[in-house]
């Protein structure tokens, strides 16, 4: 089994675990892209980074644009209203389990803010962490027992 990050062009549009074998594996892709999605939520409310370093701190800008908006938003680094996150799509069939961001606005900012941009600090959030894959390499395993 393969555990990969993929990018799609350079948009961080798709988080992707494929599997090599000949078993049908669509049970075990769909638990993992459920996971994934999971795992990218609780990373970006957790305030850390895929290498979990904490998110580079918003600018005073930013900061004194949240405080005087009538929607204050999240306390949360990346999170406003929550869209980006909601916008995670998981999917799978018998090759591979995936997520995705759902929509092309939620693409460009997931994409700032994962990369970074002349104005905005890159705060890795859309991948996998190593801890993930020690996770779904288990269940990768597990599923393989279950089939043998």
């Amino acid at each position: 089994m393969r555990v990969q990050f993929e990018v799609i062009g350079e948009r961080a549009t798709v988080q992707t675990v494929r599997d090599l074998g000949q078993f049908d594996w669509s049970q075990f892709h769909r638990r993992a892209a459920i996971y994934m999605q999971r795992s990218i939520r609780q990373g970006v409310y957790s305030g850390k980074d895929l290498d979990g370093r904490p998110f580079a701190p918003l600018s005073i800008v930013t900061q004194q644009a949240k405080r005087g908006s009538k929607r204050r938003g999240s306390a949360h680094i990346l999170v406003d209203r929550g869209d980006m996150l909601k916008s995670l799509i998981p999917s799978s069939n018998a090759r591979e389990g995936r997520v995705a961001i759902g929509d092309r606005m939620n693409q460009i900012k997931g994409r700032a803010h994962n990369f970074g941009t002349r104005n905005m600090p890159r705060r890795s959030w859309f991948g996998i962490r190593k801890a993930d894959i020690e996770v779904i390499e288990g269940m990768a395993g597990d599923a393989q027992r279950r089939v043998s």
